[in-house]
């Protein structure tokens, strides 16, 4: 599955994580820009069929550590 986020700041040079266990993969960070300008990012996940349910934060951070959150920004569902 392919995510899409936009905001300022945001290019493929950040690095993508999810909270809790390491039953989500996230590959292929890439720059994306939206038709209004504001740059963006998308990138690939892949879910671990038994993967634990719930809300996670996905944190972006940039090579200066500069640390973004979005606080239940991925729910896993049954």
């Amino acid at each position: 599955m392919s995510v899409v986020m936009f905001g300022t700041g945001l290019s493929g040079s950040v690095t993508v994580t999810i909270s809790g266990p390491a039953d989500i993969q996230v590959s292929n960070i890439v720059t994306r820009t939206a038709r209004d300008g504001t740059p963006g990012v998308s990138f690939d996940v892949v879910v671990d069929p038994n993967a634990a349910l719930g809300a996670r934060t996905v944190f972006l951070q940039s090579g200066n550590n500069q640390l973004t959150s979005f606080t239940g920004g991925w729910e896993v569902i049954p």
